[in-house]
């Protein structure tokens, strides 16, 4: 194959392909979508369990959810941009903290 990225490495093939101008949306929308089911089941689940949610039940819910992902992804994000040490920290202190947090909120969330 003579041309522009006969000589490239494979990862640059990967981008071409991945990096698309169509995936990158596509892969989000996708993201959204799986979301939207985990919540829908996510309801479904507890009304099964017979734990009521009002609307402050499901706004702490949402906060204690954003910390588990935002520590997640910023420790990734440090192990990523060569500060694994960083990125273990990270999520160690504030994966413990969310988990401490977490329990208190399954307790809250069982009070009827």
């Amino acid at each position: 194959m003579n041309g522009l990225l006969s000589n490239a490495p494979a990862l640059m093939y990967f981008d071409v392909i991945f990096g698309s101008t169509v995936l990158k949306p596509l892969f989000w929308m996708i993201m959204g979508g799986l979301l939207i089911l985990f919540f829908s089941g996510l309801r479904l689940w507890f009304s099964d369990q017979g734990i009521a949610m009002r609307w402050w039940k499901w706004a702490l819910f949402a906060a204690w959810f954003m910390g588990v992902y935002v520590t997640i992804a910023g420790g990734f994000t440090l192990v990523g941009e060569n500060e694994a040490r960083a990125g273990l920290y990270f999520m160690g202190v504030f994966g413990t903290l969310l988990i401490i947090l977490g329990a208190g909120l399954w307790r809250i969330l069982n009070t009827k």
